[in-house]
């Protein structure tokens, strides 16, 4: 899973299907996992110091995964970046489509709801309450008890 399936999954309450991440930090949090992710996979990198560190494309290779290759389209064609712009462009409609990856693998089932009784939205309930009990109790360790966190936890506790 993508550190941005990971977060959605435990930023999710299981019991009400609604997002803990509001609407103005939905955006920049999963462009901050994407952002990890292209990192990790070796397709961008960090060029620079301090205020004139810029975003560098070094593989334009495409993502394995699906929702990471929709944003890393929407920079691979462009030149060194401020990371904030990065961020920004990576994370547009993130937590949208990485909601409808995460239905699609069945790891969470969308369900129609109502806000004040009067507009529809889609809340989500957690269907593999395995991995995300996992990652809490991992996420948990680490903080808590002083575990080292590992490359897939470590992510977490940073967003």
């Amino acid at each position: 899973m993508s550190t941005a399936e990971d977060f959605l999954l435990i930023s999710t309450d299981p019991i009400s299907g609604k997002s803990l991440l509001d609407s103005t930090k939905a955006d920049p949090v999963m462009g901050g996992a994407f952002l990890l992710d292209l990192v990790s996979s070796g397709r961008l990198t960090l060029d620079g110091e301090g205020r004139k560190a810029r975003v560098a494309i070094r593989d334009r290779s495409p993502a394995d995964d699906p929702v990471v290759e929709q944003a890393f389209a929407r920079i691979r064609n462009r030149g060194l970046q401020k990371p904030q712009n990065v961020v920004t462009k990576l994370g547009k409609h993130g937590r949208t489509l990485t909601y409808e990856s995460l239905v699609t693998k069945g790891d969470m089932a969308p369900r129609p709801a109502k806000a004040l009784g009067i507009f529809p939205l889609t809340r989500h309930d957690v269907v593999n309450t395995a991995r995300r009990d996992d990652l809490r109790g991992r996420i948990h360790s680490a903080l808590i008890h002083d575990q080292p966190a590992d490359a897939e936890i470590g992510p977490l506790i940073g967003l």
